[in-house]
């Protein structure tokens, strides 16, 4: 969970500081308004893409270094330690999430209850609402809610009509409720609140040029000015209002000159950073995703077959050292007590378990001609102790019974993979 959000806001960081730098003062609004869109839904789902078959090779019969996979569980007794802390934090998450669907219910049926009480119009393939309270223009999909009395002259009223229908046609409406939506889930972060207000921008941005591809710009900004020193009236926040960004900041956009046909180039930039985020959190699991196969039906401990590529080819030229063998090494006991060897001395590292991390942790050792255990490292950290833990309770295994090929006794490399996970 908490890895997840993590990579989320990685992702979101990365891609909104890129827009901000480079896309943000082009006037290829709508493809701003996309690379928004594109960027903030790929920050959902970057971190759900894992590729497995990077950085290790493939399963093979050629492997043979079995060891199960052990689950390793929080105790009763830490879980009640950290109870009411991690309780409390979902609990303010929850009572966030709800806050958030409240104000979209209120601010969805605010928009029915206008709808019902106004005066209908329907032309041009939208539906103009006209209502008896002051209220400020605003789109919300197909719909146009003004004031009654708008004491706007004809010229006036076909501009605001030509700001409006934009964001009706290009279904402006859409984006913000499916960001407010998700938005809601995760209320705790600015990054989405940044993309918000981007796309806002970008939505007024669009209109605005739109509009001036008719009307002068002195003529639409004293009718900005008009409306802007007008008293105080009642605005809908999940609507497109006439006003819906500062107008200093569209001043500026409708008076800076069209971004040239070069400038399109910066928007291909982003397709390296995506594919270096795309890596960067993808590839890191590979190895856990390659220990994740399929389980046998029946079977209390999952069985894996699994080795670092790099290690081996490294491992190939020193003869002394072997991945398969004739008869392979053995746990005293069997595999069962080495399951229960390792459950019974490991413990969950307490800020991993407030931390609530779970995964896999991998650890690498040789078990020599004598039984004895070597060259115990961590291939694969999972953080916050687990690897150091699992590597602690390697070291304090007893000595193995050696394997053996060709009846003499050889030193064999194995892999261990430890599962950490809260119950």
């Amino acid at each position: 969970m908490w890895s997840y959000i993590l990579e989320v806001h990685i992702c979101w960081l990365v891609l909104y500081a890129f827009y901000v730098a480079s896309l943000s003062k082009e006037t290829y609004y709508h493809a701003n308004r996309w690379y928004l869109l594109t960027a903030f839904m790929l920050g959902l789902f970057i971190p759900f893409i894992k590729f497995s078959q990077i950085g290790v090779e493939s399963l093979s019969s050629s492997l043979t270094a079995q060891l199960p996979v052990i689950d390793i569980t929080a105790a009763g007794t830490w879980i009640q330690a950290n109870f009411n802390l991690t309780e409390t934090l979902w609990l303010l998450y929850w009572a966030g999430v709800a806050f958030g669907l409240f104000r979209l219910f209120l601010g969805v049926m605010g928009i029915w209850k206008l709808y019902s009480q106004g005066e209908l119009e329907r032309s041009r393939g939208f539906t103009t609402v006209y209502l008896d309270e002051p209220i400020e223009p605003f789109s919300f999909f197909q719909c146009l809610f003004v004031h009654k009395n708008h004491q706007l002259n004809d010229k006036e009223w076909n501009t605001l009509l030509q700001h409006e229908i934009t964001h009706i046609r290009h279904w402006h409406s859409l984006d913000r409720m499916v960001i407010d939506i998700i938005a809601i889930f995760f209320w705790f972060s600015p990054m989405v609140w940044m993309f918000k207000k981007s796309l806002k921008d970008v939505h007024e941005f669009e209109a605005d040029a739109h509009v001036l591809r008719s009307s002068a710009l002195m003529d639409y900004g004293q009718l900005l000015l008009k409306y802007a020193n007008q008293p105080l009236q009642k605005s809908i926040k999940i609507g497109n209002a006439f006003f819906g960004t500062q107008l200093k900041r569209r001043f500026i956009m409708m008076t800076k000159r069209p971004s040239n046909e070069i400038s399109l180039l910066k928007y291909l930039l982003a397709l390296p950073i995506l594919m270096l985020m795309f890596f960067a959190l993808s590839c890191k699991d590979a190895i856990e995703d390659q220990l994740g196969i399929e389980k046998p039906q029946n079977v209390d401990k999952e069985l894996i077959v699994d080795y670092d590529a790099e290690a081996l080819k490294e491992d190939e030229k020193n003869k002394d050292l072997f991945v398969r063998v004739d008869q392979m090494p053995q746990f005293p006991g069997g595999e069962r007590a080495l399951v229960e060897f390792i459950q019974k001395s490991i413990e969950y590292p307490q800020e991993a378990m407030v931390a609530e991390l779970e995964g896999i942790a991998v650890v690498q050792f040789n078990v020599n001609e004598d039984g004895t255990l070597s060259e115990a490292e961590i291939a694969r950290d999972l953080g916050m102790g687990c690897g150091e833990e699992a590597l602690r309770v390697v070291k304090s295994m007893p000595d193995w019974i050696p394997g053996k090929q060709n009846g003499k006794s050889v030193k064999v490399k194995f892999t261990l993979p430890v599962r950490f996970k809260l119950k």
